[in-house]
């Protein structure tokens, strides 16, 4: 009988490792499992009922647009923590240096760069102003505050924007090649046109053209000009 030797030695045992196609699966599972997550922290950040408007209140909602209106009745801060009444109180100087409060003072129905938290207007919340007199009120306080810091007044009598006495020594901060402000009057004519102030709108580009033809004629390029008629065109509503 013949016998068949076993070797003693035996093979080492390899640690078992994932193929690839499973670490694949795995990572996608975690994918989907994140999605989820964030989905529904989404749902709670952005998707809660609105904080009511007719409500004293001064805790800030989770979305800059939804808290527009209740920021221009007074009733929340903005996502700056910053009110309506402490940007209208504020002096020429901070107006000047601060970036981040013209978009809530003049919003638009498009997104703001600079200020990416700022609300933008929907169908909805525009109607809301258009049809307010409340709210248009607010606005027009707004529309009076920046109209002083370019040295300029809105004349009710005649239903126009007039320059002020102290317009050489604003315009001399504002009326400058390449100006920053010169956006800031391009979203002011845009954005009192949406909000159902469409005559203050035009009265402001109006003075802007004759500045553009006087003092302006060497800072106010053709380009900006045309941006600030174009502004007074919105074809929302």
């Amino acid at each position: 009988m013949t016998t068949t030797a076993v070797s003693s030695s035996t093979q080492p045992i390899t640690a078992f490792t994932p193929c690839s196609w499973v670490s694949d699966i795995c990572q996608k599972i975690y994918d989907v499992a994140m999605k989820i997550i964030q989905a529904i922290k989404d749902c709670f950040a952005g998707g809660a009922t609105p904080l009511s408007v007719t409500a004293t209140t001064t805790t800030t909602s989770a979305s800059g647009a939804r808290n527009l209106i209740a920021f221009y009745r007074g009733l929340e801060a903005n996502n700056n923590q910053v009110t309506l009444e402490q940007i209208l109180n504020w002096d020429d100087n901070n107006l000047e240096q601060a970036h981040n409060y013209i978009q809530w003072l003049f919003p638009l129905e498009t997104p703001s760069g600079p200020n990416p938290t700022a609300p933008v207007l929907d169908q909805v919340t525009i109607q809301a102003f258009r049809q307010d007199p409340a709210l248009k009120a607010q606005v027009l306080r707004s529309f009076h505050r920046m109209l002083a810091f370019y040295g300029l007044q809105w004349n009710e009598p005649a239903r126009v924007v007039s320059r002020t006495p102290n317009f050489n020594a604003r315009a001399a901060v504002w009326l400058t090649p390449a100006n920053h402000n010169f956006l800031r009057i391009t979203r002011m004519i845009h954005s009192l046109c949406l909000l159902g102030l469409p005559e203050q709108g035009r009265a402001l580009l109006t003075i802007m053209e004759h500045i553009a033809g006087n003092e302006g004629a060497a800072p106010v390029s053709p380009a900006t000009l045309q941006f600030w008629r174009g502004a007074a065109v919105t074809r929302t509503g």
